[in-house]
């Protein structure tokens, strides 16, 4: 792994914080571009103004954070929209934002928060209790549309207007992960007037925040552009400076191909650019480019179980599966020491992990054993087959998660499994696969809480969670840990529960997700938050035309 994120932070006031039900502990991978070589301005010199081009590595196909969990949508989201709360990507401690204190009941099923006074949005109109309510409303509006945000308000029963700078979050059930909720991109704070649009208006870019940025351009495939938000003098408790961002504007354009993506950082078309791919990551390194990573916090990349298809219902195979994935040959073929293989079902990086390597053990002679166990022989073409029903399994992958699927479709061979590999339009793929037409799915999950489990893995979840498993008793730990409100205590359940999702095989890790861009020496301060999230905020450039 890459060094420690560092960051110069000047002095500056700490709001003082509410009561908190955690203060959570994250490790973090990454290097800082404020760091990166070859500048005319030191780096612990901020200068104001300047234009950035940073290439995205894919189209956000709906720009509202509200409504998506694709990194670069959410990465932009948090540029033009604040939270009321934000968690320290040092430590992982939720810190002050737009509340400057908060309070939770005993039961976790009330969040009072306190306003900062003069936050406005962009178009002018001030951001009051109001107007937290009719964003939390909004959010529940959207439905199914707000996949994230449904479960980060799993219970949810209303938000109370106290007075014009108190607000108060009400939950049926004691509902622990909201604070931490509270800071991510999902439940940025938009205006009233951008709530009260359609879920399709929204997605095409009709969204006012109170952020250091203005989304002003969203051109469909072609390019996102950010503009400075004058005036803007309320940053988070974890921001350097104070005032306006430093950036004048940061231009975004789409670019889908990695080598185009790559080629335009060498030429100097880009200074920035997005998940720079395994093989040009060390050729960038050696020319002087400064990349910034850190693994994703949340739920690994893994296969997911549906165990209402007759195979993956049976045990022995979902079993033999788990034993028949050789993680390290991942890493390999797809990855490189940046990248850390899974020894769970949650990341290093994530509250509640715990260590279980030893349920992730490759050993396809185990595998072999326990379908022969069950009565599953290998024919003539070495795949195996019981009651004349072969063991072909179905595997539903994303565009990006093709070369897992293809490499585990190699290992699945090796102990006589076969398998179909189906890779959507990214625009069918959450539809297709909520229909669960498929065995298992390639999935991930970056949130920088445990709960990211009961998201994924809750029978009560579907069809939006990435598995379909029929209720089982792990749903019990699953509800358990969310309403939960002594730490210590929680994360044992959640120990509980990532042990058992490895033995029962519904999960079946394979791959750590990291957040990974490649930066010219001009670009400086280019930070990733707590969940892995580009912020912009304090970045600057020494490149001043």
């Amino acid at each position: 792994m890459t060094s420690p994120i560092t960051s110069s932070r000047r002095a500056r006031p700490r709001w003082a914080a509410g009561t908190l039900i955690a203060a959570l502990a994250l490790a973090g991978c990454s290097t800082n571009a404020g760091e990166s070589a070859g500048s005319d301005i030191a780096a612990d010199e901020p200068v104001d103004g300047g234009s950035v081009t940073l290439a995205l590595d894919g189209d956000p196909s709906c720009i509202d954070p509200a409504q998506t969990s694709l990194t670069n949508t959410l990465s932009l989201g948090a540029q033009f929209t604040d939270t009321l709360v934000d968690q320290d990507f040092d430590s992982g401690e939720i810190v002050p934002y737009l509340a400057e204190s908060w309070e939770i009941n005993d039961a976790a099923t009330e969040f009072t928060f306190h306003l900062r006074d003069g936050v406005t949005f962009s178009d002018g109109t001030p951001l009051d209790a109001a107007a937290v309510k009719a964003n939390f409303d909004g959010v529940i509006g959207l439905g199914a549309a707000s996949f994230l945000g449904s479960t980060y308000l799993s219970g949810y029963v209303e938000t109370r207007v106290v007075d014009d700078s108190t607000v108060t979050v009400v939950f049926s059930e004691g509902n622990v992960p909201f604070l931490q909720a509270s800071a991510t991109a999902t439940l940025g704070i938009l205006s009233p007037e951008t709530n009260a649009k359609t879920a399709e208006e929204r997605c095409r870019g009709e969204l006012v925040g109170s952020g250091p940025f203005v989304l002003s351009e969203y051109e469909l495939t072609s390019r996102v552009v950010l503009t400075k938000r004058d005036g803007y003098d309320w940053p988070s408790a974890t921001a350097s400076h104070e005032g306006e961002a430093h950036l004048d504007e940061v231009v975004l354009p789409i670019v889908a191909e990695s080598s185009v993506r790559t080629g335009g950082l060498q030429s100097g078309e880009f200074d920035g650019i997005f998940q720079v791919a395994v093989q040009d990551q060390d050729v960038l390194e050696a020319a002087g480019y400064g990349l910034i990573s850190r693994p994703n916090p949340g739920n690994v990349s893994a296969l997911f179980a549906n165990t209402f298809r007759p195979l993956v219902a049976d045990e022995a195979v979902r079993k033999a599966v788990q034993k028949a994935i050789d993680r390290e040959e991942f890493q390999i073929a797809l990855a490189n020491d940046r990248y850390v293989i899974p020894t769970s079902v949650l990341s290093e990086t994530t509250p509640g992990y715990v260590d279980l390597s030893d349920e992730l053990t490759y050993d396809p002679e185990a595998a072999a054993q326990l379908l022969d166990d069950a009565g599953w022989a290998e024919g003539d073409d070495g795949i195996r087959e019981r009651d004349g029903v072969r063991l072909s399994l179905t595997l539903f992958a994303g565009s990006w998660a093709q070369s897992a699927a293809e490499l585990t479709q190699t290992q699945l061979k090796r102990v006589g499994i076969d398998s179909e590999i189906v890779v959507p339009e990214l625009s069918q793929s959450f539809q297709l696969r909520s229909e669960g037409d498929w065995d298992y799915s390639f999935s991930g999950l970056t949130r920088a809480d445990p709960d990211t489990l009961r998201r994924d893995y809750w029978s009560g979840g579907q069809p939006n969670s990435a598995a379909h498993i029929a209720p089982n008793p792990i749903d019990d730990l699953l509800l358990a840990q969310k309403e939960e409100t002594d730490v210590d205590a929680r994360y044992g359940i959640v120990a509980e529960a990532q042990k058992a999702l490895l033995e029962e095989g519904y999960s079946v890790p394979y791959q750590t997700n990291l957040q990974i861009y490649g930066v010219v020496d001009t670009l400086h301060d280019l930070r990733l938050d707590a969940s892995s999230r580009l912020r912009l905020y304090d970045a600057w450039t020494s490149a001043q035309s």
